[in-house]
């Protein structure tokens, strides 16, 4: 995915790209990024981590997780740790030295890497009832449960909207992630 985009696409995961992990710990799947020559201002994957470990390093820049399936982990660095669980994101820089300890089993993630200087970035979890019209660079809506329309279309679980500007619907009991970017240059 280059640029912006002047419809809504809808990705369902057998459209994500399956890619070992930097660090060859583990395997994402992307599912859609923006392409600068052999590197990205931004890439969005979901990840099954299934055993403690140390993280991929992304020098400059910034990472936000996601937990969507499972207990949590937390995420191990030098001064401090995160505790990611199910439903809340959590920001970390991408160079530093995380090492994930699993909490109660294995987890789903989804993961927003993206660099600070050119792209401003957003992650929060709808729950329930809810109609959102959101405008930017680019808007990212992962369907987890329950029933939800992107610009009148059915988004069934696991499926993903992209697009520039997203009408999401959500009825009672549907739940799901909103990745919002906004580039700065």
């Amino acid at each position: 995915m280059q640029g912006l985009a002047a419809v809504v696409d809808i990705l369902y995961p057998k459209d994500f790209k399956a890619s070992p992990w930097k660090n060859g710990c583990g395997i994402t799947h992307e599912v859609a990024r923006d392409v600068i020559s052999a590197d990205f201002h931004w890439r969005i994957s979901i990840a099954d981590v299934r055993s403690d470990g140390p993280f991929s390093f992304f020098p400059e820049m910034a990472r936000i997780l996601t937990v969507i399936e499972g207990a949590g982990i937390n995420l191990i660095m030098s001064d401090t740790v995160l505790e990611a669980r199910l439903e809340s994101p959590v920001f970390f820089k991408g160079e530093l030295e995380v090492t994930g300890q699993l909490i109660g089993g294995p987890i789903r993630d989804l993961n927003l890497i993206y660099d600070p200087k050119f792209i401003e970035a957003k992650v929060e979890v709808i729950v329930g009832r809810a109609i959102l019209n959101v405008a930017a660079s680019m808007v990212g809506f992962l369907c987890l449960s329950g029933a939800v329309t992107v610009d009148r279309n059915e988004l069934p679980a696991g499926a993903f909207a992209l697009g520039s500007c997203l009408e999401v619907v959500l009825l009672p009991g549907a739940t799901g992630v909103m990745v919002t970017l906004i580039d700065l240059v």
